[in-house]
């Protein structure tokens, strides 16, 4: 009976695991994804700020 409980004890840690490192990866790409787009944004900004100071 205890070698049952420690299989599932086992089976539960494992998958919870599973489901921790596809959350990480999931939340991973997604702070990847933002950086990407605060990136270019920021030299966005910083393109119109030089143009906005040429002509000033």
């Amino acid at each position: 009976m205890e070698a049952n409980h420690k299989f599932y004890a086992r089976r539960a840690a494992a998958e919870a695991q599973a489901a921790l490192r596809s959350v990480t990866d999931e939340g991973r790409a997604i702070h990847q994804d933002l950086a990407q787009r605060f990136s270019r944004l920021s030299e966005e900004y910083s393109r119109e700020d030089d143009e906005f100071l040429l002509f000033q």
